[in-house]
């Protein structure tokens, strides 16, 4: 059985009608005998209850500053309402989802995430160890599977970003595809509109020196590579608002995004 992994990002999370088709193709997916994850963040929504708690959104070079009070803000809306919302969704349509943070049975641990500059980012981390057991006694078990990207630390939880989880989780589990579902089409020409097709490394690396991908895209397609690199076998980038795209990627091998490439 094929392990399909998949990562929501962007308003695909928040915006419902877009959220239960997404499901639906998941369940599809399951239902063609693919065992199918999702890793999920919450980040339109996690500064949504920041600003009407009054308490102080900040970002450092594209990451978000977690300090305490916000960390509880962060574990509100992703576990006490993204996670729950998705599995709900998969429930309704009678296949059992169980979700879950980095700290059921320490599932995600991490580790304090230090920037070279010094500069202190508070409850955030990077992934550094999975219970690949619990996660496979779930999966054999036919359960959909609800990653909410909270890790355990040595000291408690921390914030831990969505596309590096994402691919850090896949590569640790050996997921057989990892797909990075959003709002966007793939990776485009920011002029043009074109939508890359195919991307390895030496073409990013060429698309960067140009100035055509920039730090937006970068961290995403910094997580798929390292993804293919600890084994996975396919990675795309997707834009879930289309009409069957998941689908199309997973079950009729279609490229309706961008499919990275070493």
């Amino acid at each position: 059985m094929k392990n399909i992994l998949v990562k929501l990002g962007g308003s695909v999370i928040t915006d419902v009608s877009y959220r239960q088709s997404i499901i639906k193709q998941l369940v599809s997916i399951k239902e063609a005998g693919y065992s199918v994850s999702v890793v999920h963040g919450g980040g339109k929504l996690i500064s949504h209850y920041l600003e009407k708690l009054d308490v102080k959104a900040e970002f450092y070079e594209g990451l978000r500053v977690t300090t305490p009070e916000a960390l509880d803000v962060v574990m509100m809306a992703l576990l006490g309402k993204v996670n729950k919302d998705i599995v709900r969704d998969f429930n309704l349509l009678n296949v059992l989802a169980v979700g879950l943070s980095g700290g059921d049975a320490r599932l995600i641990e991490c580790q304090k995430l230090l920037l070279k500059d010094g500069y202190d980012l508070g409850r955030v981390a990077i992934p550094s160890g999975i219970n690949t057991k619990f996660y496979e006694m779930l999966v054999d078990a036919g359960y959909v599977v609800i990653i909410a990207t909270i890790g355990f630390g040595k000291d408690g939880y921390y914030n831990i970003n969505a596309d590096h989880t994402a691919a850090f989780v896949a590569g640790e589990v050996k997921a057989d595809h990892l797909v990075f579902v959003s709002d966007v089409e793939g990776v485009m020409h920011p002029e043009t509109g074109e939508v890359y097709r195919n991307l390895n490394e030496n073409a990013v690396y060429d698309l960067k020196k140009q100035g055509v991908i920039t730090s937006g895209m970068l961290p995403k397609l910094q997580s798929c590579f390292s993804a293919l690199k600890k084994g996975v076998s396919r990675v795309s980038i997707i834009n879930g608002k289309r009409e069957c795209a998941i689908e199309k990627a997973v079950i009729s091998c279609e490229q309706p995004g961008t499919e990275i490439t070493l």
